[in-house]
């Protein structure tokens, strides 16, 4: 009982941080509201009655899925998916649960009976007992209901990914889908007009633009370095303006 206590404590503190959080920080917890059209929205939880605690949750339930991946794009979307079916599992195995096994475990005491939440535990069937064949079989159905929902998601995902990759999203350039990675480019041609100039002269006109990637691999740690040079080089002038003495310097150091 304690257990629970606390946890729905917890969760009623939680709901409440977020409740107050939501509104002293609109740009962390509705920053597409700030940065997109209105068009593009598809729940606003921040006017309306949504002023009241609790009330965006009606109107976010009220929301397709499909709007959901039209305004979230596909990775909050099917961030939102893999929620539900946490979701679907857990309640379905726990109402389940309650309907099945917790009689079972509740009339698995014949020698002695475990008190408060270990009475409707496995921990009060004796052992030999028959009732321990029930709570096997509903671990394997409910394993065979959860490979189910993972394969339900997995081909989902397989859909909306190949839609992806052929039509992109609202939110990415058309162009993205016809863009090419090229390697082992001549050193002449390292620069981003020099390999544009090379592809338009061999496509003229049908070049949308050209950039190269550089493999530097001593510049993080020459830019540290002249980081490090620069923070000492500024001491030294502070120091000599306060004090009027000049610093030495060791090279190498």
């Amino acid at each position: 009982r304690s257990a629970l206590g606390f946890n729905i404590l917890f969760c009623f503190i939680l709901l409440g941080i977020y409740e107050l959080v939501r509104r002293w920080l609109p740009e962390v917890y509705a920053t597409r509201k700030l940065n997109l059209s209105a068009d593009r929205m598809v729940v606003d939880v921040l006017n309306g009655s949504s002023s009241l605690p609790l009330s965006w949750i009606p109107a976010i339930i009220r929301t397709d899925w499909a709007q959901v991946r039209k305004a979230g794009g596909l990775d909050a979307y099917m961030f939102l998916r893999f929620i539900r079916m946490c979701l679907r599992i857990t309640c379905v195995s726990g109402i389940w649960g309650i309907l099945i096994l917790w009689p079972v475990f509740a009339s698995g005491g014949e020698e002695y009976e475990e008190s408060g939440w270990y009475h409707f535990s496995m921990a009060n069937i004796i052992n030999g007992s028959w009732r321990l064949w029930i709570p096997t079989i509903f671990m394997w159905l409910q394993t065979f209901y959860v490979m189910f929902l993972m394969n339900e998601e997995y081909k989902h995902y397989l859909e909306c990914r190949m839609e992806f990759l052929a039509k992109g999203d609202d939110d990415m350039h058309p162009q993205h889908q016809y863009s090419l990675m090229v390697e082992r480019i001549p050193h002449e041609l390292r620069s981003d007009k020099a390999l544009f100039n090379h592809f338009n002269s061999l496509f003229p006109g049908k070049v949308h633009s050209a950039c190269v990637v550089l493999n530097l691999p001593n510049l993080e740690e020459l830019s540290a370095r002249r980081k490090r040079v620069l923070r000492r080089l500024e001491k030294s002038i502070a120091y000599y303006e306060a004090t009027g003495n000049k610093l030495t310097h060791i090279v190498g150091r």
